[in-house]
């Protein structure tokens, strides 16, 4: 506390009654007494009140700004991992350089391909397996060597619905590229080829496995793969059974990666057989052996051995006046069924290949251990067993306990069994 002297200025830190320089009279504080002890309590000036008000304001901003950087602080901390990953997605969305994350953000990278699949014009210099009595060899421009393939030939097929198809078979994260291999060398009758064959390619164009389908034909001579489908890590696939007597039946099935090699799984074999006609026909027997027909995308032409219903006579004039007749129904592709004659040799091959041990093999919708073998006389033949249907075409067959059923899809179709004939 200070007193300045009013006559020469001097500032008295403490309290006197004269000023020391030139003796002038000081002012003194006022004593106010009190009430309760009778004491005297000194006033404090004005100056020390503004002094002390002004340390409380600054404290209290202090203690504000404090509270305010706090929490600041706990809003700007280290950022959750999807809040980061949301970060770091946005920055290189954006182009903006992103800073090296903390250790709790680094995540695992997952295993990416790293290499391109083997195929474009890499796969018309591909190797092929040895098959079909060829060895194993690099084609040119897609195909086996002449100087390799002598009398036969072999080559990828590039295009169409069975091209090649790429995918990760074996999940090692590279791609593979599968193919079909077709083969008509040597080994098999005219006409014919051998069975297709499906390769599989690393992306570095070696040969990582082979899916023959030689293993899976029900017929006799050769399977034609159709098309090929990536569906994820397996790939779908499509034959043709082939009989060379014109007549196929669809196949299909997938191929999986299983224990380190490809393997071809066959879809069971349905109810409904579709078999694809040619210029010739295929034959059935019912189980009975009443009932045998000839069967093609052209016609269905049936002989029933024994039955109780007589066949109007035949036209005036037409063949069949002639030679047998009324033991046979004939349906073709359009218009109604009709009463036939045997025509001579007419389905006689067909027929005689319906007969074991058959010249062909087994017919196109013959499936062992589902269709049963049945004697007539000394002669043994297959049989479509009961509740199978075949296709042909426009032309569909069924066969149940109750007799033989064929329409062609236009109208024209019969019943017949050994009591009934019905036609339209």
């Amino acid at each position: 506390m200070g007193f300045s002297c009013a006559q020469c200025g001097l500032l008295v830190d403490e309290v006197q009654a004269s000023c020391p320089r030139c003796g002038g009279s000081l002012p003194q504080p006022s004593i106010v007494p009190t009430t309760d002890t009778g004491r005297s309590t000194r006033r404090p000036p004005r100056k020390l009140w503004a002094f002390f008000l002004i340390g409380v304001a600054a404290g209290l901003l202090g203690l504000v700004l404090a509270l305010t950087a706090y929490a600041a602080l706990g809003r700007t901390g280290p950022p959750s991992r999807p809040a980061a990953a949301a970060s770091e997605a946005s920055s290189l969305a954006t182009g903006a350089p992103v800073g090296p994350p903390s250790a709790m953000s680094l995540a695992t990278p997952s295993a990416t391909a790293t290499k391109a699949p083997f195929g474009g014009t890499a796969l018309l210099t591909a190797r092929v397996p040895a098959y079909c009595t060829l060895p194993e060899a690099g084609l040119m421009g897609g195909r086996v060597p002449p100087d390799v393939a002598g009398q036969g030939n072999g080559a990828l097929i590039l295009s169409g619905p069975a091209a090649p198809v790429s995918l990760d078979l074996d999940g090692d994260k590279d791609p593979e590229t599968v193919a079909v291999y077709s083969c008509g060398a040597s080994g098999v009758a005219a006409g014919a080829h051998w069975p297709d064959m499906v390769v599989i390619y690393g992306a570095d164009g070696s040969i990582k496995g082979t899916v023959g389908l030689a293993d899976h034909k029900l017929l006799g001579d050769t399977t034609s793969l159709k098309t090929l489908k990536a569906a994820g890590n397996v790939v779908q696939v499509q034959w043709l059974d082939d009989n060379r007597l014109g007549t196929t039946m669809e196949r299909t099935g997938t191929i999986t990666w299983t224990d380190g090699a490809p393997t071809l799984s066959a879809n069971p074999i349905g109810e409904t057989v579709t078999v694809i006609g040619g210029d010739q026909e295929t034959a059935f027997m019912t189980p009975s052996t009443n009932i045998l027909c000839d069967f093609g995308k052209e016609h269905v032409f049936c002989v029933v051995f024994k039955h109780s219903w007589v066949a109007p006579p035949p036209a005036s004039g037409s063949l069949c006046e002639i030679i047998d007749y009324g033991d046979y129904v004939e349906l073709e592709a359009t218009g109604a069924a009709k009463y036939g004659c045997t025509g001579g040799m007419f389905g006689m091959d067909a027929w005689a290949n319906n007969q074991l041990p058959g010249n062909y093999g087994s017919p196109a919708w013959f499936v062992e251990g589902k269709d049963p073998i049945v004697s007539l006389g000394n002669q043994k033949y297959y049989a479509l067993s009961y509740g199978r249907t075949v296709k042909a075409g426009s032309i569909t067959c069924r066969i149940t306990e109750d007799g033989l059923s064929c329409d062609n899809g236009t109208g024209g179709s019969f019943f017949v069994n050994r009591s009934s004939i019905q036609m339209h």
